[in-house]
C-alpha cells in the first residue's frame, strides 16, 4: 500500500429529512503517478448515501463545538468514575 499521505479524504453524504447532511470520513484516496486515476481504500462501504471524494486539506481540521464539549463531559466523568475513593 501507497507509504504517501492521501492526496483525496472519502466521505459517505447521507441527506437527511430536514436538508442537513452528515458528512462520515469512510476512507482515502491517492492519485496515480501518470495522474490519470486514483487508488482509493474505504474502510466502510455506505449502504445508503453517496461517496464524495475531497482533495485532502493541509489545514487543521475544524472541531465541533457541541461534540468538544460532549467529549469534554464524557472524559470528566469517566475520570471522576475512575478516581479511587480513600
Amino acid at each position: 500500500m501507497n507509504k504517501n499521505r492521501p492526496t483525496f479524504i472519502a466521505y459517505s453524504v447521507k441527506q437527511l429529512p430536514n436538508q442537513k447532511e452528515i458528512w462520515r470520513e469512510i476512507g482515502v484516496a491517492w492519485k496515480h503517478q501518470d495522474r490519470r486515476g486514483l487508488t482509493l481504500k474505504l474502510d466502510l462501504m455506505p449502504m445508503d448515501g453517496t461517496i464524495v471524494i475531497r482533495q485532502q486539506n493541509a489545514a487543521k481540521p475544524t472541531v465541533n463545538p457541541e461534540g468538544m464539549k460532549r467529549v469534554k463531559a464524557l472524559v470528566a466523568d469517566v475520570a471522576q468514575r475512575c478516581t479511587p475513593k480513600n
